[in-house]
């Protein structure tokens, strides 16, 4: 049974490193990221009527309305579930959370994290969000007009995506130009990373040959669309590094620099100094847009706090990405990515 002090700690963004938690990955290390300092916090008007009301299921045009209060962090039962969106001039965007990971509170918290990107989604024009749970929806329509598919979920091994019948949906919706995007874990995929994987991502984590340690990155912008609003900041987290990479059609959208003793494989020493790529996008053969990002390993670095200063920054980015691989476009500025405080600390996945 967790503690109330670690549990409000780990929700606050903050470590426990009691003996009560163990190491933060199976594989080894961690990262940290916060805000650009908009400060609009209304939500653009997606087209959807507002049928919320204050309890009971999720009505059928709830995402972009306020959802109902959770009975405790760890009720979900609010959050409207693959609700398919009415307007269909709007991009759809599929999250899809993973099952609750074996990490302890606090780390890898993949639905608490999906619904704030979906809030913040909600905030932008020409846009909604569909969120999904245990790693796949239990309805797969709600794939067949996805202009994105963004996946925060345990990898590896494990990786939700890797079972044949979901490979082969996720492989129609990239050749028919589907946007893609994949967040921390689930950037490791198998190992070494299959052409399959490769062709969908761009770039991926390989047990032997990349590098997880827990680190402060000094992180700088590349340039590229994504980094709107978003350039330069710092945050300790578990950023992997020394990827495999796509031999064309792949850009940088952060690099940092590891020190040398954190590079943990002979491939990956034969570099010192080298900055790494920790966040890319892909320009893919088929027209289509994927983008990978290696942080979010703590869920304090997706929620605003004076530890962590530049979790709208860390929001903001993943959130242009987003938006780019589903052609819609970035907000002069970067995207809007404000957090409703009623939901921080909620939603958090259940252990046992």
């Amino acid at each position: 049974m967790l503690t109330l002090l670690p549990l409000f700690l780990a929700c606050k963004g903050l470590r426990v490193n009691d003996a009560s938690q163990p190491e933060p990955d199976p594989r080894s290390q961690d990262t940290d990221l916060s805000d650009s300092g908009q400060t609009d916090t209304g939500r653009t008007d997606t087209g959807q009527t507002d049928t919320a009301d204050t309890g009971g299921p999720p009505g059928p045009e709830t995402i972009c309305q306020p959802w109902a209060t959770p009975s405790d962090p760890y009720d979900q039962s609010v959050i409207p579930f693959e609700v398919a969106p009415k307007d269909p001039e709007l991009a759809r965007v599929v999250l899809i959370a993973g099952e609750s990971s074996d990490h302890p509170v606090g780390q890898h918290e993949f639905v608490s994290v999906m619904a704030i990107l979906a809030q913040a989604l909600c905030q932008n024009p020409g846009v909604v969000p569909v969120l999904v749970r245990d790693g796949w929806p239990a309805d797969s329509t709600v794939l067949d007009d996805a202009d994105t598919i963004v996946l925060y979920a345990d990898g590896g091994e494990d990786h939700p995506f890797l079972q044949p019948e979901r490979a082969r949906r996720i492989q129609a919706h990239i050749d028919g130009g589907g946007g893609f995007v994949n967040l921390h874990y689930a950037v490791e995929y198998d190992s070494p990373p299959s052409a399959q994987s490769l062709s969908w991502l761009g770039g991926a984590y390989e047990q032997g040959v990349s590098c997880n340690p827990l680190w402060t990155a000094d992180l700088k912008g590349q340039g590229s669309p994504i980094n709107q609003g978003v350039d330069e900041f710092s945050i300790d987290d578990e950023w992997y590094f020394n990827l495999q990479f796509a031999d064309s059609g792949v850009s940088p959208v952060l690099k940092a620099t590891p020190q040398d003793g954190q590079r943990c494989s002979s491939s990956a020493a034969a570099h010192p100094g080298r900055a790494e790529t920790l966040a890319w996008s892909f320009e893919r053969g088929d027209g289509g847009r994927s983008f990978g990002f290696t942080g979010g390993h703590w869920y304090g670095n997706w929620v605003d706090s004076e530890q962590t200063p530049y979790a709208g920054h860390q929001r903001r980015l993943v959130l242009n990405g987003i938006l780019w691989t589903a052609g819609v476009p970035i907000p002069e500025g970067g995207s809007h990515a404000e957090v409703d405080p009623a939901i921080v600390g909620m939603f958090l996945g259940t252990r046992d």
